[in-house]
């Protein structure tokens, strides 16, 4: 089918989209979800997308999503998370998004086995954002960051991924990002590579890493504000920056309070003039198990 103009799901009432449903989207058409939008349809998909040479707006959910087997393509702002809403989006692509998610204050998104391909522009979260096996490829031709958190109670949890830029001078800057703010960043099992910086870190209130490799980036870290309670741990990784994508490690500037590199191969230029870093059990050789499951 085909929707031509902006519609709207009310409080209250449900929508189903049947497996293998390809439904055309207009020039500037937004779906908002003040109710229940649904598809189960992980062995046969979905497909939301735009008439040719045409783009659409997106999802604007404040009600319920819950989407298994949905691929979205050119939508600007693909799944607009608004304050109270909840989303879900499992075993899907969204392809060529400006903005592939935000999230507002007080919604939730959470994504499993999904992938997210040329990125062309910001994720921001200022709620809570959980994530895994999800495979992150940036794409575009302006300068953005990846997925930022611009909140103070804002929450992120990524595990078993894949995040690969174009290259530490391209296009798509730094991958996870705090910006004004963040509650806490937990990432495990997750491979990041090709950007300016892995993380980069300012206000922040605890984050903890473990298994993660971080490589061929120009920074891994950037810890410019990790000021709160913590704790700030980065444990069992690889920090693997020195060579001809990039040089540095980690670059502790500004006030951080006490972060822990323990158990790391870190290989590649380290900047810590406030000696906030401490290094406990160093790796001399680069950590298994580290990476998705």
């Amino acid at each position: 089918m085909t929707i031509g103009s902006s519609i709207t799901i009310p409080a209250g009432e449900t929508v189903t989209i049947d497996p293998a449903a390809i439904i055309t989207m207009g020039s500037g058409v937004t779906v908002t979800v003040d109710g229940t939008l649904t598809a189960s349809s992980a062995t046969s998909h979905a497909k939301l997308a735009s008439t040719s040479g045409s783009s659409w707006v997106g999802l604007v959910v404040s009600g319920t999503l819950s989407l298994d087997g949905v691929d979205i393509s050119g939508a600007s702002a693909a799944l607009d998370i608004k304050s109270g809403g909840k989303g879900e989006f499992d075993d899907g692509t969204i392809d060529a998004s400006n903005a592939p998610f935000g999230v507002e204050a007080s919604g939730s998104l959470g994504m499993k086995h999904s992938s997210l391909t040329d990125v062309a522009g910001t994720c921001n979260v200022v709620g809570s954002f959980t994530a895994s096996y999800l495979t992150y490829t940036g794409g575009g031709s302006g300068f953005f960051d990846g997925i930022v958190t611009n909140g103070a109670s804002a929450a992120l949890s990524i595990e078993d991924s894949t995040f690969t830029g174009p290259g530490p001078n391209g296009p798509l800057h730094d991958m996870l990002v705090s910006g004004s703010g963040a509650a806490k960043f937990h990432v495990a099992y997750t491979n990041i590579t090709g950007m300016h910086c892995g993380f980069h870190f300012g206000a922040m209130s605890e984050f903890d890493i473990s298994y993660v490799n971080d490589d061929s980036n120009a920074f891994g870290f950037m810890l410019y504000g990790s000021s709160g309670a913590g704790p700030f741990t980065v444990s069992y990784s690889n920090i693997d920056d020195k060579g001809a994508n990039g040089m540095n490690a980690y670059d502790a500037e500004g006030t951080n309070g006490p972060i822990t590199f323990d158990h790391d191969y870190v290989n590649g230029i380290t900047t810590d003039p406030s000696k906030a870093v401490s290094v406990t059990n160093p790796s001399s050789g680069k950590v298994s198990g580290t990476g998705p499951r």
